[in-house]
């Protein structure tokens, strides 16, 4: 019988999933490492005007275009480790939320800077993905009153520090008023 990356009830299952995040983090990687290889090597850094463009209907391409343009390496650095940790706990759960929440804060964080950035000015960069994913990690561990939803580490039944597990369940009743 053969196991689909779902299936978590085993440790070749845990396997798999594991394999499936990390390829697809480091797909989303290397197509941005790759753009700005291109980019600097090839364009001369001249791609960097395909960012988010304010309140101008070409610059609405940006929105999709810019958390893959950034404005040199040390740009491109600061926003590789935040990207995988950050995407990483988001699919813990489950890898379909890792594309449904960069789906929503890639278009949330673009459309925002595009209405609200100022006029003749390009926007570049991952960092509205990036803040976008803190947003949603924060908001599910506040909603779900759980540590273990906000960081993804489970606390099984046998785990000698269960009473003071991250993993358990905050009560209404033992948040203050």
């Amino acid at each position: 019988m053969s196991r689909s990356y779902r299936d978590t009830s085993g440790v070749r299952g845990l396997v798999r999933t594991a394999q499936v995040q990390a390829a697809v983090l480091m797909f989303c990687l290397v197509l941005a490492w790759g753009e700005e290889i291109v980019d600097q090597l090839v364009f001369g850094e001249s791609l960097d005007r395909f960012g988010v463009r304010p309140r101008s209907v070409p610059g609405l391409w940006g929105v999709l275009a810019a958390p893959l343009l950034h404005g040199g390496w040390a740009h491109l650095a600061t926003n590789t480790l935040p990207f995988f940790v950050l995407g990483w706990l988001i699919m813990l759960r489950r890898v379909r939320d890792f594309f449904v929440v960069t789906a929503l804060v890639l278009l949330g964080s673009g459309l925002g800077v595009w209405l609200i950035a100022a006029p003749n000015t390009v926007h570049i960069g991952a960092s509205g993905v990036i803040f976008g994913y803190v947003g949603y990690l924060l908001a599910r561990g506040y909603f779900e009153r759980s540590v273990q939803r906000f960081t993804g580490v489970p606390c099984s039944a046998s785990c000698p520090a269960k009473p003071a597990c991250p993993g358990k369940a905050i009560s209404r009743a033992s948040l203050p008023a």
